[in-house]
């Protein structure tokens, strides 16, 4: 299993998620976990979070899990509403620490 890392940008609009996703597709050969670093954001467009999800929900079979990095209290609602949506197991972690212990361990425990 491999752990893709992105980190995204202060300002995440359509434009900058499509970027981000070309440039996953491009890494993503094999099925990953995906460490999702949003601490740098401060304004999040609900359409690019509409495009992740969407992108989440094509390429589920290739994604084992999402661990989205924040220390925004709302993300663990948008995260629920990306695994719910997406079908992708994926959690919401103020610890990097423990977002890569979380993506590291076997898929079947929770």
């Amino acid at each position: 299993m491999v752990i893709l890392e992105i980190k995204a940008p202060e300002a995440v609009d359509d434009e900058a998620m499509t970027q981000i996703l070309v440039n996953i597709k491009m890494k993503a050969r094999l099925k990953i976990v995906l460490l999702w670093d949003l601490t740098a954001v401060q304004d999040y467009d609900m359409s690019a979070h509409r495009i992740f999800v969407a992108w989440a929900t094509h390429n589920r079979k290739r994604i084992d899990r999402i661990a989205v990095l924040t220390d925004h209290p709302i993300w663990d609602a948008l995260v629920s509403v990306l695994s719910k949506e997406s079908q992708v197991t994926s959690r919401a972690f103020s610890s990097r620490d423990f977002a890569i212990e979380w993506l590291e361990r076997p898929c079947d425990l929770p």
